[in-house]
């Protein structure tokens, strides 16, 4: 798998970068997961934005894949990747079509996760090279899923607080 880096001597870079995974198909429904409502005017991709709003000149990038056509033609200011192979490739290889670079902060997102700007904030004032913010009241938000929802979900096991195990 290659992965791209970017030019650190590229002049007008924005300092972040803003990569949305969402390519895989939506387990509930036939529209892309950034693409469900989540109140009456916003979908998840406006809350997602939203949250990022707060970061100082940044770049987003949305990799699709289902039915991608839908994010594109809603959201033309955001730059987007397409991984053709969507069905048979995971989040890896959607994040490997977007290009990285070492000169920018990048934070990296599903497209069916809803968050707000404080989790952006606090992971902005952390002094670490790699953030993970982690929903630790997933099972209660998980309670009417069923067991092979939760058997799929990726989980971490934190101690001290740093991972240790993750799946």
């Amino acid at each position: 798998m290659d992965i791209k880096f970017e030019s650190a001597f590229s002049s007008s870079r924005p300092e972040y970068r803003v990569i949305i995974l969402g390519a895989g198909k939506n387990t509930s429904g036939n529209i892309p997961s950034a693409m469900v409502s989540v109140d009456k005017k916003n979908r998840v991709l406006d809350w997602i934005l939203n949250a990022f709003s707060i970061l100082p000149e940044h770049d987003v990038c949305f990799v699709g894949g289902y039915k991608a056509n839908i994010v594109e033609e809603i959201y033309p200011d955001i730059r987007f990747y397409f991984n053709s192979n969507w069905h048979s490739t995971g989040t890896i290889k959607s994040l490997s079509l977007v290009p990285l670079s070492s000169t920018m902060s990048i934070y990296v997102c599903y497209s069916d996760i809803v968050f707000r700007q404080d989790i952006i904030e606090k992971m902005e004032i952390s002094n670490c090279d790699v953030v993970i913010a982690v929903d630790t009241d997933w099972k209660v938000r998980y309670k009417a899923r069923s067991r092979k929802d939760l058997d799929n979900a990726e989980k971490l096991i934190i101690q001290d607080r740093t991972v240790v195990n993750f799946s």
